[in-house]
């Protein structure tokens, strides 16, 4: 299995706002749409992901292996794992270093031949699927959960391929679908340790993108056929 381990480090600032109505730009985080021919095909078996402290974009992997360990060591990438702890942050404050040193064994995130992101905590620290959209394509079982928190060494589907394939085809039911709305819900947030009500003041915390899911929307769904 040939894997790409290529990280970039970057501690860009991030604008988003989560709550109510308010608009949910993740795309000053990362380009959602799939990347020019062959970059989509790369990153095919595993999803995008954004490592961020607070508001700032501290590393990004592409793993083309479909199951990937997060966790608290110090080895950055290498294609099986990601250890959050082996990337540099200028500005990190004492509190994100306290969390990140209560990380330990993390979680394991596994996308399987449909498009389903599964995610199991490992570690004793607390684990949780943040959600803020009405509309989106976290599986019930987690939407159950008190404030998202992961059951220790229980496997849950944090991206559901059949409710996106769903919220997608609701979609273009409508006389103008919106296709920044789906987008978004190929986005998978997770945060580490800390549970904070606004996800950029979590001390720790990953974005997953899921390629095939957006794949399956641009085929679904083409620029040209939004107005």
């Amino acid at each position: 299995m040939t894997l790409r381990t290529t990280v970039t480090q970057r501690c860009s600032p991030v604008t988003l706002r989560t709550n109510g109505s308010v608009r949910r730009n993740y795309t000053r985080i990362t380009s959602l749409r799939s990347s020019p021919s062959g970059t989509a095909s790369m990153t095919r078996s595993g999803p995008k992901v954004i490592v961020l402290e607070r508001n700032r974009r501290i590393a990004k992997a592409y793993a083309r292996a479909p199951v990937l360990t997060v966790n608290g060591s110090e080895d950055g990438f290498d294609g099986f794992r990601i250890g959050v702890n082996g990337f540099d942050n200028p500005l990190r404050d004492n509190k994100t270093l306290e969390f990140k040193e209560q990380i330990g064994k993390g979680c394991k995130l596994k996308m399987d031949d449909s498009g389903n992101i599964l995610v199991k905590r490992l570690s004793r620290s607390n684990i949780y699927v943040k959600n803020t959209m009405e509309e989106n394509a976290v599986s019930n079982d987690i939407l159950k959960l008190p404030n998202g928190l992961l059951e220790f060494e229980k496997p849950f589907k944090l991206f559901d391929m059949k409710k996106f394939q769903q919220n997608v085809n609701r979609e273009l039911k409508r006389q103008y679908p919106e296709r920044l709305k789906l987008e978004t819900q190929c986005i998978s947030t997770i945060a580490l340790v800390k549970n904070e009500q606004e996800v950029l003041d979590s001390p720790i915390w990953i974005m997953l993108i899921n390629v095939v899911a957006l794949e399956m929307l641009k085929a679904k769904l083409p620029n040209s056929a939004v107005p």
